[in-house]
């Protein structure tokens, strides 16, 4: 049975959530890109998702971390480092 990735990205959700105004800018136009967050702590947003996770990796190493497309719609998150069930 596998765990869902609301569950393991709980912080990271809520984070992403309560900042999605601020990140798709002034009057809620959308802007293309890609968030990475770790915890509660937004890293930056990247022009490409491989950025993002690129960035990820270099500043977290190799552990869970959030990068999920900036939009104004709800949507899957997009990439999720390291997930284990276990």
């Amino acid at each position: 049975m596998g765990v869902a990735i609301e569950d393991l990205f709980v912080q990271e959700i809520e984070t992403y959530d309560k900042n999605l105004d601020a990140f798709l800018g002034e009057g809620n136009e959308q802007r293309r890109g890609w968030v990475l967050i770790k915890d509660h702590d937004i890293v930056g947003i990247y022009d490409t998702e491989r950025d993002a996770i690129a960035e990820g990796y270099r500043h977290f190493g190799n552990v869970a971390f959030f990068v999920k497309q900036v939009t104004p719609t709800i949507e899957p998150a997009n990439y999720l480092s390291q997930v284990s069930t276990r």
